[in-house]
């Protein structure tokens, strides 16, 4: 494990004088980290890092982990190990839970089904008012044509009734 040098500028742990900064020497780190090559053996570019560790030694979070006397490295390894046991009980809380996932999924099909029917039903009945109205619609023009006829028919009839009653009174 790196050492971990904590300098001070001007006081101790403890002050409360808030223009107080840690400063952490990050070059213990640079030290303590390797690169493995790949298995293809391109050269990974480390050209940026120090000023990668520079800007990150200010960060609270950094300064937090190294006051407590613990590597980067091993900080991420323990977020790691955290993750993945995060992981494998979201992964059994799946398992636990997968009976209601799988009769969630069969309600939901059966509701698909139940609305599918209804939507057909409402394509019938949709169909049966449209064939409704049409039916009104012929049915208004039968009577409009049948009140037409009878009045024609009873035109029909005065005008053959008056000559009639011409042709008898001559």
């Amino acid at each position: 494990m790196a050492d971990v040098v904590a300098n001070q500028v001007g006081g101790s742990f403890g002050d409360a004088n808030d223009a107080q900064k840690n400063v952490f020497d990050l070059g213990a780190f640079v030290g303590d980290l390797t690169f493995e090559e790949d298995a293809s053996g391109d050269d990974i570019s480390l050209e940026g890092l120090a000023k990668e560790l520079e800007e990150c030694k200010n960060y609270d979070v950094v300064e937090n982990i190294l006051s407590k006397g613990t590597t980067l490295r091993e900080y991420t390894k323990g977020v790691e190990n955290d993750l993945c046991q995060v992981e494998m009980d979201s992964i059994q809380d799946y398992i636990k839970e997968s009976d209601n996932f799988v009769s969630l999924h069969d309600q939901i099909c059966d509701c698909d089904a139940i609305l599918s029917q209804m939507e057909t039903s409402s394509q019938r009945f949709s169909g049966m008012l449209i064939l409704a109205g049409q039916a009104r619609k012929t049915c208004i023009h039968l009577i409009r044509y049948h009140l037409l006829f009878v009045l024609l028919n009873k035109s029909i009839t005065v005008t053959l009734f008056k000559e009639f009653l011409v042709f008898i009174s001559c």
